[in-house]
């Protein structure tokens, strides 16, 4: 796959149909937060759409690929003393995974979210055994910073999670 064939945006509403059909997938959000639903309907869609219209700028981009949206990444920028420090997030439609995609998606992502905010530090916080997230920030020059254990409760079971850094 060409990567310049991959484009990172604003939604729009005209990415409903293809965003509720590519986020509908358990594996997709099995290593998601919950507010990232399962089934993932056309009111999901909606509601995420209206939600990213009162965001600030860049934060949350749409993952493209010949006019589908294939994924999402985006930051939530802290608040307070915390304020020029950033928790990353994202996801891809399993047809999209192991192809370098999501590699790319987040290079080309730092790049905008420091030129628009100056940030020092981004993590994420990974499930443990979430191998293609924490190859995707490893790639991307984000370490290893501790095991965070018992930090995540999906479907009533409890995980860990890993937490990553890049200092910018």
């Amino acid at each position: 796959m060409d990567n310049q064939q991959i484009n990172l945006r604003t939604i729009e509403e005209r990415d409903l149909v293809s965003l509720r059909k590519n986020a509908d997938n358990i594996k997709v959000s099995k290593f998601l937060a919950d507010s990232f639903p399962n089934p993932y309907t056309v009111i999901d869609a909606e509601n995420w759409f209206l939600f990213c219209q009162i965001l600030p700028k860049y934060t949350q981009q749409i993952i493209e690929y010949n006019g589908e949206v294939i994924g999402g990444i985006g930051i939530n920028i802290q608040k307070d003393i915390y304020k020029k420090t950033g928790e990353i997030g994202f996801w891809l439609a399993e047809d999209f995974w192991n192809k370098g995609i999501m590699t790319y998606c987040l290079k080309k992502y730092l790049v905008t979210i420091q030129k628009e905010y100056s940030l020092n530090r981004i993590y994420g916080r990974v499930f443990a055994d979430n191998i293609g997230s924490i190859n995707v920030l490893i790639k991307n020059g984000f370490t290893f910073k501790c095991v965070l254990s018992k930090e995540i409760v999906k479907c009533d079971q409890v995980y860990d999670a890993l937490l990553y850094d890049i200092n910018l």
